[in-house]
């Protein structure tokens, strides 16, 4: 009997495990199938997008890509600085450049506007001031030579060092094609302000002309002081006779008032 009891309880205990672990796989079963869905789901997707990534619809009649980057060959520009030819500009002062455009082509270019730039001489893409942009609208036909006249100013707080000077031409053809072309680039020379110079210049003169009176007073001094020191000697002698002169008269006065005293007394 007892044999039985406990073979009962061990048959007891193995089917509540056996029916715990089914009841577990019950639990996870659609779990798992859930995942599964969502897995291949994603992998369509996937697959989807890399389907629409890779395949892409024809267009027709494509607009033609128009380069910008480029000046175009029937074209020739250049410049010319009338007033600074040695490349050296003062801060703050107005420069003038003359751009010249030459049309070497067959069909006609419109010049659409020029600008100008101050970029750091090692670093061309560090740009440091920007100069102004002129806005045109001229019509440069086959064989023809047209020239413009540009203006800019550095910054009047430059110090004297070089910088790079950029000046852009832009331009396009009859089919509406965009170029641009830089008439200059390259280094020049920021030089001292003609203002800061002309203060300079003004005490310059000014310390000048002190150290020149200064000198003038010290030799002009001493001569001075020893001709009013002098001056006293002669005026003292002067006084001196005078008053000798005028004792003697004194004397002779007296000396006959005392005689007619004298006479006086012995009538």
């Amino acid at each position: 009997v007892s044999s039985m009891s406990s073979t009962s309880a061990t048959f007891t205990a193995h089917a509540k495990m056996m029916s715990k672990t089914l009841l577990l796989l019950l639990l996870l079963v659609p779990t798992i199938m859930f995942a599964g869905v969502r897995a291949q789901d994603d992998v369509e997707d996937i697959e989807d997008t890399e389907t629409t990534k890779t395949e892409e619809p024809e267009e027709e009649n494509e607009a033609p890509v128009i380069d910008t980057t480029e000046k175009s060959e029937f074209a020739n520009v250049f410049y010319v600085f009338p007033d600074n030819a040695d490349l050296k500009f003062p801060a703050g002062s107005v420069a003038a450049v003359l751009v010249g455009f030459q049309n070497i082509g067959d069909s006609g270019f419109v010049v659409t506007g020029l600008a100008g730039s101050l970029r750091h001489p090692l670093d061309n893409s560090y740009l440091i001031q920007n100069l102004s942009s002129v806005p045109l609208e001229t019509f440069v036909a086959p064989g023809q030579l047209i020239n413009f006249n540009y203006y800019f100013r550095p910054h009047d707080s430059f110090e004297p060092h070089q910088i790079n000077l950029e000046l852009v031409i832009h331009y396009k053809d009859d089919g509406d094609a965009t170029y641009w072309d830089a008439a200059f680039n390259s280094t020049i020379d920021i030089t001292e302000s003609i203002e800061n110079n002309d203060v300079g210049s003004v005490f310059s003169t000014l310390v000048l002309v002190g150290i020149v009176a200064a000198i003038f007073y010290y030799f002009r001094v001493p001569t001075s002081s020893s001709s009013s020191a002098a001056a006293p000697k002669v005026e003292t002698g002067t006084a001196e006779d005078d008053d000798d002169d005028w004792l003697e008269n004194h004397n002779a006065v007296l000396g006959a008032q005392k005689k007619n005293s004298a006479k006086n007394k012995s009538d």
